[in-house]
């Protein structure tokens, strides 16, 4: 009964029936509503990118494509620089970068209007111009456009206007190897005489390797063992036997670990082999194995967690009880039972001693992570800690605190991206963690390794003795998504299917486009093993399973000519012995921590110190004229004469970002001419400087930007300045040696924390920072340094003046130096200013004259609020 009624079913709905082809009309109704649907969210996208000036690589492609494609003038302007373009791996290369090297080889028509209508696929290049070396045998990058199609598209385009060349000659690989290329690869199930839109020709492999003795080549083969079954089980006794192996040949002088490469076709098991080398003793460097390969990243993960809900006992005792502390439950329970809460915020005092002394030290954190940032915060805790050399010592050390470094690394980059929240750095650490193809290395580039990696990160690699691992790694054969195809007349045009673990739409016709993308799916694996074989230089060995199971083996189709040809290593897993283990008493302990503590004290006193003008004039004013308070006032104050569009008030807070954003307009302005347009530069310094925003993505201050640089620019001093010979805006420097008097560590340690000391010099657009923007500036400036006491004489730190010149122009005679400023004038410690900034701009004369080694001839102060200039 059941089998008839399956029979039934069959005949009812599988194969060309009714019921069959109203599904396939319904899903492809559903799948005209769906692209229509996901074109329109895709351009609404990138038009919020482009708002917002966050874009990705992809949208860079696409810009500069289309400002070659509508600008002739940049187009010639940049053939013209780059007259000669070399390409490698061009079969790597997408249609969008082939687009952008075409223009850039080609000249515009002379009378081009940059229009639409120029197509990068007729551009003929100029003779010479283009260079690109690619091998289709080697196109393994179809998942990201760079598939074989366009290849041979591009390949016969040179036909056409330049010459195509075959190059077959092997400098790199033995003889051996060649001969499992040739004899292997030109069975017509690999590559067939003639091209197929799917699949390379092939061509032979002449090998001509250096001269010189090796200490061994040829093809070679071992098993692993035929009782493991599980695949984690199969790869660590593959590691093993690949690690005693290399361990071996070192140890004996024949190779040295960079010789080796170790290959495997999937990425999930790099693991257990790198856990393999490193037992051995072998510094080995990973590539696809991505991040989170250490518990100390989860727990740091469990720390923020509790730092941004504090008052949580779920996460006060995920701490607790986690590596940083490592209480046991017994304890937690009597605390618990004697009184004691677990509320970071509120320690208290009654409970268990031990969870009260990890509460204190939670609470202390806690109190950092609410006035300090995200980035400050983590790395401070992480390295009281101890948390990277922990995560060094441990089994994989080199990656884990690699990966340590990388996330820690990741938020810093959202903190510097405007987000120093502990929300933005859960968020940046679980990012980071999802990258499961980002690389962490400990040591990048490490020269003397073994490199471990899986067989797409190989791409342009080779090695002298190449392994291929992970006989059980073949990967099982999925239905296809998405095809794509590529024509001369129609172009490129893709189809997918639209999947939620069943199809939800898909075009009529799809199972036709589904057979068309096995074959180039099947195809690209015979390209993939053609990679593997060809990265080896002089031994190339291959790893298997027991003959029932090899047919699993990604290396399978070699298998017949293994047999015949391969010589069979035996290799033996050894286990390496025990790490070394550390023994120290705690007296030792203590020991060690105070001299490390000493040796940080002593290097705590600074070589040098850094003083501003600013800290330096202002020691003449009184404690009711404060010269940071009235040096960083609101320029649209001194100007709002000048500004026909409303400005605001002068008392409102605009912080160090909006003066760098002025002062950056003001560079532009003197770099450009009066009649250019510089709506869109002073746009991205607002968007850059993370200005406000309206619902646009448009800076809401960029009126306000524009008409205050006018205003500058309609001043006299500006016109003379750009009259001279030389001029010069927003000049920074350092010099050693120059100061007005005696540098006072003392002062200069109490003077470092005041507004003044944080604020970029001649900041007159600014308003007084906050604590959080003073520290984002020291840290910037390298102004920083530990509180130390510095002892009078020869140990005397030297003294560097820092400052920033708003404006120095050259004319006859020497140098014109001036100074901005925006005082009304009116209040009755005006006159004790103006002395301070007299001196402020001899000092800057003094300097810039030790700097250009000619003489300042003028000084100037321009009051732009009160339209007066003072000359001396």
């Amino acid at each position: 009964l059941a089998k008839a009624f399956c029979e039934r079913v069959d005949k009812f709905g599988v194969g060309d029936t009714p019921a069959h082809s109203l599904v396939s009309r319904w899903l492809g109704y559903r799948y005209a509503l769906a692209i229509d649907l996901g074109r329109a969210a895709v351009t609404e996208f990138a038009a919020h990118r482009m708002r917002i000036g966050k874009l990705d690589f992809q949208d860079l492609l696409e810009l500069t494509g289309r400002l070659l494609r509508e600008n002739p003038q940049v187009r010639r302007y940049l053939g013209d620089r780059y007259r000669c373009i070399f390409v490698d791996e061009f079969q790597d290369t997408d249609p969008l970068q082939a687009e952008i090297v075409f223009l850039l080889a080609s000249d515009p028509p002379e009378d081009s209007s940059g229009d639409m209508g120029v197509d990068w696929w007729f551009a003929n290049p100029r003779p010479g111009s283009l260079f690109v070396v690619g091998d289709p045998k080697q196109s393994i990058y179809r998942f990201r456009r760079a598939d074989i199609q366009f290849y041979r598209l591009v390949k016969e385009r040179f036909s056409e206007f330049g010459e195509v060349l075959r190059l077959s000659t092997n400098f790199r690989s033995r003889p051996a190897i060649g001969e499992l290329v040739n004899q292997v690869f030109s069975d017509p199930d690999f590559f067939p005489a003639e091209a197929t839109d799917s699949q390379a020709a092939f061509e032979r492999l002449d090998t001509i390797p250096p001269k010189g003795d090796v200490p061994c080549e040829g093809v070679f083969v071992y098993d692993v063992d035929p009782e493991r079954t599980r695949l984690e089980d199969v790869a660590a006794d593959d590691g093993l036997r690949i690690a005693s192996w290399i361990r071996e040949r070192i140890d004996a002088g024949e190779r040295n670990p960079e010789d080796f490469l170790v290959l495997t076709r999937l990425p999930h098991q790099l693991i257990e082999y790198a856990k393999a080398l490193e037992s051995h003793g072998l510094p080995v460097s990973v590539a696809g194995a991505g991040v989170g390969v250490g518990g100390e990243i989860d727990e740091l993960k469990a720390l923020i967690q509790c730092m941004i809900d504090p008052t949580n006992p779920v996460r006060v005792v995920a701490v607790l009880t986690g590596l940083f502390f490592g209480l046991d439950y017994e304890k937690l329970t009597q605390h618990s039972l004697g009184g004691g809460a677990f509320d970071v915020m509120r320690p208290g005092s009654e409970g268990n001693e031990d969870v009260l002394s990890a509460l204190r030290r939670l609470n202390g954190w806690w109190r950092r992570s609410v006035s300090e940032p995200a980035d400050i915060f983590l790395g401070s805790v992480t390295s009281e800690l101890g948390l990277l050399p922990y995560a060094a010592a441990e089994e994989l050390g080199t990656l884990r605190a690699g990966a340590l470094l990388y996330v820690l690394d990741s938020v810093r980059a959202a903190a510097l991206a405007g987000d120093a929240s502990l929300p933005g750095a859960l968020s940046a650490v679980q990012a980071a963690l999802d990258q499961q193809r980002a690389e962490a290395p400990l040591e990048p580039g490490r020269p003397d390794a073994v490199r471990l990696m899986n067989l797409h990160q190989a791409k342009g690699l080779q090695g002298k003795v190449v392994v291929l691992a992970q006989p059980t790694s073949s990967p099982n054969p999925r239905r296809p998504k998405i095809h794509t195809t590529r024509s001369r007349d129609n172009g490129a045009k893709g189809y997918m299917r639209v999947t939620d673990n069943r199809d939800l739409a898909r075009p009529e016709n799809w199972f036709e486009y589904e057979a068309l993308e096995k074959d180039f799916s099947r195809d690209e694996y015979v390209r993939l093993l053609y990679v593997a074989v060809t990265r080896a230089e002089e031994e190339l060995v291959i790893s298997r399973w027991p003959r029932k199971n090899r047919s699993l083996s990604p290396w399978a189709p070699l298998e017949t000519w293994l047999e015949d040809n391969a010589i069979v290593l035996s290799l033996e897993p050894r286990t390496a012995s025990e790490r070394d283990t550390l023994s120290f008493s705690n007296e030792e302990v203590c020991k060690e921590v105070k001299r490390a503590f000493a040796d940080l004290s002593s290097r705590a006193v600074p070589t040098f110190l850094h003083q501003t003008v600013t800290s330096l004039t202002k020691e003449d004013l009184s404690p009711s004229g404060s010269f940071a308070d009235s040096d960083s006032r609101d320029v649209s104050r001194s100007l709002k004469k000048s500004i026909k569009e409303p400005t605001r008030a002068s008392s409102e807070f605009r912080g160090y970002s909006w003066g760098s954003a002025v002062h950056a307009a003001l560079a532009h302005a003197a770099e450009v001419s009066p009649d250019q347009a510089s709506q869109g530069v002073f746009r991205n310094l607002l968007v850059e400087h993370g200005r406000p925003l309206d619902d646009n993505g448009e800076p809401m201050e960029l009126r306000e930007l524009i008409g205050l640089v006018k205003a500058v620019q309609s001043s006299s001093l500006w016109s003379r300045a750009k009259a001279a010979k030389r001029m010069l805006t927003e000049i920074s420097f350092a010099l050693p040696g120059l100061s007005d008097g005696k540098p006072d560590p003392e002062h200069d340690s109490e003077s470092e924390s005041g507004p003044g000391r944080a604020r970029r010099q001649l900041d007159l657009f600014g308003q007084e920072l906050s604590r959080d923007e003073e520290k984002q500036v020291r840290s910037r400036q390298g102004h920083g340094y530990p509180a130390a006491d510095v002892a009078e004489g020869e140990n005397m730190p030297v003294s560097v003046l820092e400052g920033v010149i708003d404006l120095a122009f050259r004319e006859r005679g020497g140098w014109v130096v001036a100074d901005y400023k925006t005082d009304v004038g009116t209040d009755p410690d005006f006159t004790a200013r103006e002395a301070a900034y007299r001196r402020q701009v001899d000092l800057y004369a003094e300097a810039w004259a030790q700097l250009t080694g000619e003489p300042v001839k003028e000084r100037i102060l321009f009051f732009t609020a009160q339209d007066r200039i003072e000359q001396w």
